[in-house]
């Protein structure tokens, strides 16, 4: 039988066992023996219907959507069909904002908290993720949460009673990963990613690794006081990175700041004080397909927004109803206009083939350029 070769220390033949950086098997710390494949050899999703019959009442589960993209609807659609099948069920708060003309996908989803919020003409392109999950958070703690989870809906929980072990992290922690581990199921980088750590998790053994994405979790009064109720977006995605960059202290040297959208001062890198207690859920999250994560284009996104919108925190401003919406619609416009030609071009781009590309535009917009 073939076996292929993941990363140091794990082995894949017909099922898959991760390892962390400690080489503790981060599977068997969240009780999963094994993760199956599907008849391509791609990671499967893997649900484990171990309910409870314990009464938890004070968390809630946020997620959001935005956009009109067909395969990342399927993708969250399956996710949430297993979401919903939760014991116990927490509370669930949906935000979903779209053109006035657009169509709504979620507003007769049963046994959610559904939230709508138009998109008009300058929020239109912005990144709105952190923007609607806080929108969804202050929602869910004016109905009483004190213990807000908020996920990526194109993700689930392995487990179908995650929120006991999340619920008790959140009893002991101000700020979590709410999974310590994820995969990406159905696609080829799932096999070459395998089953990496959470944030959360790399941080409370005292590394840094891990990645800031799929889900997070804090109390609500860490949500209101140290977070002034909203968790910051920023302008063409990266706030779940910026979000983990403010607990810690780090410097504009670090080399996390090199491939951020936003040039970093050292004020910008002064983590909260005092440090918050991290830690994570003991949950396995897998994410489900929707296209090659080379069609995202992390690099190229984050060498046009540093052209566009370089100062940290730039290109974002609110409206009254929380709403996210470009600070400057022109420089937006300019963007996302630099984005599509990148994308509809069909190959990868030089960064500073994309640079020059961005400030070509801005020149002919008539707008300033930055050093």
């Amino acid at each position: 039988m073939q076996v292929l070769k993941l990363t140091e220390g794990v082995e894949m033949n017909n099922s898959l066992l991760g390892e962390s950086l400690l080489g503790e098997s981060l599977l068997v710390q969240a009780g999963i023996k094994e993760i199956p494949l599907d008849k391509d050899g791609f990671l499967s999703p893997l649900y484990l219907s171990h309910d409870s019959d314990k009464d938890i009442d004070d968390i809630a589960l946020i997620g959001c959507w935005y956009g009109q993209d067909t395969l990342r609807l399927s993708s969250t659609m399956t996710a949430l069909n297993w979401t919903l099948k939760s014991k116990p069920f927490p509370k669930i708060y949906i935000v979903e904002a779209s053109k006035k003309e657009d169509k709504r996908f979620f507003s007769e989803v049963e046994n959610i908290n559904y939230i709508s919020r138009d998109i008009g003409k300058e929020s239109d392109g912005v990144w709105m993720k952190e923007g609607l999950w806080s929108i969804g958070a202050k929602e869910a703690i004016k109905n009483g949460a004190k213990k807000l989870v908020f996920i990526d809906l194109d993700c689930s929980f392995v487990h179908q009673n995650w929120v006991v072990k999340v619920s008790e992290s959140l009893d002991n922690f101000d700020v979590i990963s709410p999974h310590l581990a994820y995969y990406l199921s159905g696609q080829k980088e799932g096999i070459s990613i395998g089953v990496a750590p959470s944030i959360g998790y790399t941080l409370s053994i005292g590394s840094d690794k891990g990645h800031h994405g799929m889900s997070l979790g804090m109390t609500s009064e860490f949500f209101i006081n140290k977070m002034n109720s909203c968790i910051p977006t920023f302008v063409y995605g990266g706030g779940d990175t910026f979000f983990w960059l403010s607990v810690q202290n780090i410097t504009p040297a670090s080399p996390i700041c090199r491939i951020l959208p936003h040039i970093m001062t050292e004020e910008d890198c002064r983590g909260i004080v005092p440090k918050p207690k991290i830690g994570h859920g003991e949950q396995i999250i897998v994410h489900h397909p929707h296209g090659p994560m080379i069609d995202r284009h992390y690099i190229d996104r984050y060498v046009v927004v540093r052209e566009c919108f370089p100062r940290f925190r730039d290109g974002v401003a609110y409206l009254a109803d929380g709403t996210p919406c470009f600070s400057d619609v022109r420089r937006g416009e300019v963007l996302l206009k630099t984005m599509k030609i990148i994308k509809d071009s069909g190959y990868r781009w030089l960064r500073k083939d994309a640079r020059i590309l961005c400030r070509n535009l801005l020149q002919e917009a008539g707008l300033e350029l930055f050093n």
